[in-house]
């Protein structure tokens, strides 16, 4: 059975959200701080951990989690996934007054119902994503145009996840809580390993005595192209030796990289395998792939 698909483009009609308090100032959180203050300049900030200190005079900084809980009826926690649990915990200890608040916290992996311990019958509680890597410039324009993928605890909780994407001008889009892990886990291929992969090439690469700046021109044209290429959809043809069926360039490579750089041939072989099983349902190439998976498996 196929799991339902996410849905597209939520409506997003006004929301009042109130006072606004954010716990946690890393890189997304200062992004989304600089985003709503430039609509709302009264936004409160707690950093239960120090990332980027604040000027001792924003009158913007919370003393306590507990003073921010008490002054906002919005809480956004942009901490780190591993903690989220705890400092929602700790939010809800040191909430006093009874009015209706809604919870945020902006991970890709966790369901909205992390908030279930602390909410009560008035709350509402949402999970917002925004499918995007976060340098260290605080930039709100890294919010724009991005899919920001929705979990609520009601339908006001995704109503108000789809006026604040809109504020941030990004598209919302709601994914099952049981598939937030895949979803996540999608972003880390397109962005974590992608950045590492590159990582390594500019490392390969300067080391054959090629300037930086050169290195730098030459990965930024073949990964942008190679990207472009592979977005085009699933028939888009992909490129390079093991898909050419081309075994004495693989044996060269591993040779090279054995003499070179063995840490990365574990690398090498899982990547070119992980191609090799992909490309099973390709006709071409049989007996020569079949050649390449025995060289890639024979000094493992």
């Amino acid at each position: 059975m196929q799991p339902p698909p996410a849905t597209p483009s939520l409506p997003s009609p006004p929301y009042r959200f109130g006072s606004i308090g954010i716990i946690g100032c890393g890189r997304v959180g200062a992004v989304l701080l600089q985003a709503l203050r430039s609509v709302d300049r009264s936004i409160v900030v707690f950093r239960p951990t120090v990332v980027s200190p604040a000027t001792p005079a924003d009158p913007g900084r919370a003393k306590s989690l507990a003073a921010l809980v008490e002054r906002s009826d919005t809480i956004i926690l942009t901490v780190p996934d591993d903690v989220i649990p705890n400092v929602a915990r700790e939010c809800g200890k040191a909430r006093t007054t009874a009015q209706r608040r809604l919870w945020i916290h902006m991970s890709g992996s966790l369901p909205a119902s992390v908030f279930a311990p602390i909410c009560r019958a008035e709350d509402n509680a949402l999970a917002i994503h925004p499918l995007q890597t976060f340098g260290p410039l605080a930039d709100p324009a890294l919010f724009r145009g991005v899919l920001a993928a929705l979990d609520g605890s009601s339908a006001d909780a995704l109503l108000a996840g789809a006026a604040l994407a809109a504020i941030l001008g990004m598209e919302a889009v709601t994914i099952p809580p049981e598939l937030r892990p895949v979803y996540h886990a999608a972003g880390a291929f397109a962005s974590g390993f992608i950045a590492n992969l590159l990582d390594i090439a500019r490392e390969l690469m300067e080391d054959t005595g090629l300037p930086r700046d050169v290195v730098q021109r030459g990965l930024t044209t073949i990964a942008h192209t190679a990207v472009t290429n592979a977005l085009v959809g699933p028939e888009s043809t992909p490129t390079g030796p093991v898909v050419r069926g081309d075994t004495r360039t693989v044996a060269t490579h591993l040779s090279a990289l054995e003499r070179h750089h063995r840490e990365f041939l574990p690398l090498y072989r899982a990547l070119s395998l992980a191609t090799l099983d992909r490309l099973q349902s390709r006709p071409d190439g049989g007996q020569d792939r079949d050649a390449i998976r025995q060289l890639l498996t024979a000094s493992e």
